[in-house]
């Protein structure tokens, strides 16, 4: 029994020779996680700015840190605001590899690496945000809209469905994920076998 079998007669409670884990080297691993690409954000040695145009520093050791100089600090910097190439066919493409590579051996997981919220305010900072939400509720779901909806799930999507994985994992909070899944029910087509993993 394979990796794969393994899940899937875990899913169906269908007696799998154990259970099924997924554990980081050199432990075993059932689960096979398919991320598009991102650049990577190191910031062990300093402060780094994101591809949104955020500034990160690490506030202890191992850690990726935190966003100290938001991208858009005032809404009157909002026009000049970029979205970056997150739904590049290449992104993807390196998800897609090791699905190729791997020949059904392990049960594919795509992920969709998507947070709403912790975009937002990634972007925007966590006490603007917070306040936004009283103060510029317009103007914070038009950023939600662009940077996250639009952005990740309504363009990215397609993208991680030809993939043709066995599951979906959306990286997000429970209340996002009401949207992926109307999104996949759409998109799903004649890819009925893959299933909707939800969890953050």
């Amino acid at each position: 029994m394979n990796s794969r079998e393994r899940v899937e007669r875990a899913l169906r409670f269908a007696r799998p020779d154990r259970i099924p884990v997924s554990l980081p080297p050199p432990f075993p691993n059932d689960i096979l996680e398919c991320w598009p690409a991102r650049p990577p954000l190191d910031t062990s040695k300093g402060p780094v700015r994101d591809e949104w145009g955020s500034l990160w520093a690490s506030v202890s050791p191992g850690a990726i840190g935190e966003v100290v100089e938001p991208a858009i600090i005032d809404w009157d910097r909002c026009p000049h605001f970029r979205i970056p190439p997150v739904n590049d066919p290449e992104r993807y493409a390196s998800a897609a590899r090791p699905i190729a590579d791997d020949r059904g051996e392990h049960y594919a997981v795509g992920v969709i690496p998507v947070s709403l919220f912790a975009r937002v305010h990634h972007i925007r900072g966590l006490d603007n945000v917070l306040a936004d939400f009283y103060l510029n509720p317009d103007r914070l779901a038009g950023l939600v809209d662009t940077s996250g909806y639009d952005a990740g799930l309504h363009r990215g999507l397609p993208h991680l469905v030809m993939l043709r994985p066995h599951s979906y994992h959306f990286v997000g909070q429970l209340y996002e994920q009401v949207l992926v899944v109307g999104s996949l029910s759409r998109l799903q087509g004649s890819h009925n076998n893959g299933r909707l993993q939800l969890g953050s």
